[in-house]
Formats: structure tokens, sequence, C-alpha cells
């Protein structure tokens, strides 16, 4: 019998619900919210506007090099590897000791454009879901015995705004109520490090879920909005427990990246190796190398057009923006 892939037991449901919740709230909960506040026309700039027209630049130069695949199919992929993730880039910018409003950019960014391409990527699914000329092998591994005219609700407009009201709006409202409720639980606490603890840890990882799977809304902008929002109030945390939380939430994130890095370097491995070795049961083919490396530069290419159309706005708003800056954040959009 064939040999299971080496990470088959990694399913991406389980990772996001064990190792997102705590990744993106010590990302809202520790950074200087009053550089963020001030920052937040540049930051919702990059997140909302940027990563779409990044991602409708990467759909087209996709639809130049298969002319066969339909547009939502390459808006869709161009969505997925527009989002950037600059783990390495902020531990790093922080190394440095460069200017705190560049790390907080840069990471504002990458948690505020989590939440926009996961509402670009559900209306792109939904076009693609309910699209009479999906394949159909598609539609049989989705579950869709017969697909749906689309738009549901009648028109594209309103589809999409129904979309953006549930995963947005939804997930921010949600994010602010949720931030309320543990507020006051922690206010009720005095000098209990464990517990305060466990009522943040729990609350991220309830928090998540209860947007995810209940509400069907954005768990990433819930769990953002709710870490900044008990950043703004950590006055009601105790002082003793606030440096434990920031140091406990500091070494969660550090072995939380470490571990999903080597899945992600094992998973990489045993794909390539059994592509060495002629096994193409992925579905990796020769070609795919060159259209990854092509994929890589349009990817850059994209940004850079992305953050040009965005730089007057940019040097106008927040904290301002020099060229040397503009370019940091080109080369430090990393994808996660």
């Amino acid at each position: 019998p064939a040999r299971p892939p080496l990470t088959a037991a990694a399913a991406p449901q389980v990772l996001l619900v064990v190792f997102l919740p705590t990744l993106l709230f010590e990302s809202a909960f520790v950074m200087d919210f009053a550089i963020f506040r001030k920052q937040l026309p540049q930051i919702a700039l990059l997140a909302i506007p940027g990563v779409i027209t990044s991602s409708l630049i990467t759909a087209g130069f996709v639809q130049l090099l298969w002319s066969d695949w339909k547009f939502n199919a390459c808006w869709l992929l161009g969505t997925i590897v527009s989002a950037t993730d600059p783990v390495a880039v902020v531990a790093l910018l922080k190394d440095l000791g460069a200017d705190p409003a560049l790390g907080t950019m840069i990471e504002g960014e990458s948690l505020l454009n989590d939440g926009s391409a996961v509402v670009v990527y559900s209306f792109i699914m939904s076009w693609i879901k309910f699209d009479w000329e999906a394949p159909d092998g598609w539609l049989a591994r989705e579950g869709l015995d017969k697909p749906e005219p689309f738009p549901v609700w009648g028109s594209g407009w309103i589809e999409l705004l129904v979309l953006v009201l549930q995963m947005a709006v939804l997930g921010v409202v949600f994010g602010i109520v949720a931030g309320k409720v543990v507020k006051v639980a922690l206010q009720r606490v005095y000098n209990e490090t464990f517990i305060e603890v466990a009522i943040v840890l729990g609350s991220t990882h309830l928090v998540f879920w209860l947007s995810e799977i209940v509400l069907k809304s954005s768990a990433v902008l819930s769990v953002v909005v709710m870490g900044a929002y008990l950043n703004l109030h950590r006055e009601a945390i105790t002082v003793d427990t606030q440096h434990f939380l920031h140091e406990f939430y500091e070494m969660c994130a550090y072995l939380l990246n470490t571990v999903l890095f080597l899945i992600a370097g094992c998973y990489l491995g045993d794909v390539l190796q059994r592509f060495v070795h002629g096994n193409d049961d992925d579905g990796v083919v020769h070609t795919d190398i060159s259209f990854l490396i092509i994929l890589y530069l349009v990817c850059i290419f994209a940004r850079a057009i992305a953050i040009l159309v965005c730089y007057p706005a940019l040097r106008r708003l927040g904290t301002g923006m020099q060229p040397k800056t503009a370019v940091v954040l080109l080369w430090g959009g990393l994808r996660g």
C-alpha cells in the first residue's frame, strides 16, 4: 500500500484552532497601541485596497499563464498568496532596534489583511461553488450534488455586502463585545496570576471558535479586535500579571511559530522527495516548479504596484511614510 503523507495527521482546521488564536492575540496584545491607533488609516489602506489590488494583479498574471482557468479561480489563488505574514521580519526589526512605528505598521497590516483576505476569499469561494460551470469533480469534493445559481441573493453586490456584514462587521462587533466581557471578568480578579492568564487564554480560543463555527464570521478579526481592546484596557489586568502575561504569550508565540515552520518544512520536504522519486500523487509535476518561481516574482511585483498606488495617501496619513519605508514594506511582506 502507498505510504501516507508525512503530515497527513496535521489537519488544517486543527492547526487553525490550536495555533492561530494564540498567535493573533499575542500580536494584537503586545503591540504599541498608541502607534497602532495613529497608523490605523495607513494599515487599513494597505490591508484592504492594497490586498485587493495585489490579488487582482496576481490573478491577471495567472490568467495569462493559464488561459483555460476561469478568472474566479485565478482570483482565488491571487487572494491566497496576497495576505502577508511577516513573523520573521518583525522579529528581525526588533533585534536590530528599528523604529517601532515601522514594526507596528508591518505587523498591524498582517493582522488586518488576514481578515480582509478571508472576506474576499469567502466571496470568491461562494462565486465558484454556485457557478453552473464549475468542474464536476470539484463540486463532488466539496459535497455539492448540484450547483446553485450565483449569486444566492440575486445580485453579486448584495452577496458581497452580506459577506462583508457577516465576516467583517459582525467579527469586529463580536470582538469588541468579547473584549468587554473579558475585561469585566478580569476586574473581578485581583493578583491571581494563573486565573487571569487562564481567563485570557481560554477566552481567546472560545472567541475564535464561536466566531468561526457558530457565527460563521471572521474569527481572525474577532480575536484581533479582542486583543486590541484588552491592549487598550490593560488596566483591568493586575500589574504583576501584565508582565507575566506578556512573557507567557511571547514564549507561546515563539514555540507555536517554531512548530508551524517545522510542520511546513516537513510537509514541503515530503512533497519534494516524492516529486524527485517520481511519485506525483500530490499533483506536483515538473512544470509546477517553474510556475512557483514565476508566481513568487509576480507576488513581489503585485505588492510593489499596490504600495505604489497607495503611496501618495500613505505619505499624508498617520505617521507618514518615506521611500525607504516603502521599500522595507515591499520586501518585508512575506507570505505565510
